[in-house]
C-alpha cells in the first residue's frame, strides 16, 4: 500500500511538473511573441514618424525659402518704388528750377508761334511768380499775337510751368512742371526697373 501511495505521489508530482513546464513554456513564447510584435510595432512606427518629420522638415524648408523669396521680392518692389518717389520728386525740382526765366519764355514763344495753335484764340497760364519775371519780355516778343487776341494770365493755382489753350476749347497743352515731370518719369521707370532687375539677378 505504501508503495503504491509513493508512485502515485511521483505521479502527481511529475504530472504537475509536466504541465507547469508547458505553461511555463507558453507563457514565454506567448511572451516572445508579444515582444517581437511590440518591437516590430515600435520600428514601424519609429519609421513613420522619422519620415513624417523628414517630410515636415523638406516642407519647411521649402516653405521658408518661398517665405524668403517673397520678402526679397517685396523688398526689391519696395525700393524700386522708392527710388521712383526719389526721382519723381528730383525731376520735379529740377523741371521747377530750369522751367523759369528765358528758357520758360522761349518754351511759351514756341508753342505759341508753332502750328499747334491760333494764336488769336490761344490762352496762356503761368504762375504768379513767373509771370513776374517773363511777362514783360512775352509782351515784346508776342506783341503780334497779344494785338491779335491773345491772352497771358498770371494763375494763383499753378506750381511751375505753363498751359496753353484755345478759347474755343479745341486744343490744350498741359506743359506744367507736375506733367513734364511725370512724362519725363514714364521714360525713364522702364529703364531703371530694368536695372533694378539687373541689379537683382547679380546678387542672387
Amino acid at each position: 500500500m505504501e508503495v503504491q501511495l509513493k508512485e502515485l505521489i511521483e505521479s502527481i508530482q511529475k504530472d504537475g511538473f509536466e504541465e507547469a513546464e508547458k505553461r511555463s513554456n507558453a507563457i514565454i513564447e506567448s511572451a516572445k511573441k508579444e515582444a517581437k510584435s511590440i518591437i516590430s510595432q515600435a520600428k514601424k512606427e519609429a519609421a513613420e514618424m522619422t519620415d513624417k518629420a523628414r517630410k515636415e522638415a523638406v516642407q519647411t524648408e521649402i516653405s521658408s525659402k518661398a517665405t524668403l523669396e517673397q520678402a526679397a521680392r517685396d523688398l526689391l518692389l519696395a525700393l524700386e518704388q522708392k527710388i521712383k518717389e526719389i526721382l519723381q520728386e528730383s525731376l520735379f525740382t529740377e523741371v521747377s528750377k530750369n522751367l523759369s526765366g528765358k528758357i520758360l519764355s522761349n518754351c511759351i514763344e514756341a508753342v505759341v508761334k508753332s502750328d499747334l495753335v491760333e494764336a488769336s484764340s490761344t490762352s496762356v497760364e503761368l504762375t504768379q511768380k513767373d509771370a513776374k519775371t517773363v511777362l514783360d519780355g512775352l509782351k515784346k516778343s508776342l506783341k503780334s499775337e497779344l494785338e491779335s487776341g491773345m491772352t497771358l494770365k498770371p494763375v494763383s493755382t499753378m506750381k511751375g510751368g505753363f498751359l496753353v489753350s484755345q478759347k474755343d476749347g479745341k486744343a490744350y497743352f498741359d506743359f506744367s512742371v507736375e506733367e513734364i515731370s511725370n512724362a519725363i518719369t514714364k521714360l525713364v521707370n522702364p529703364y531703371l526697373s530694368a536695372i533694378i532687375a539687373e541689379a537683382a539677378k547679380k546678387g542672387e
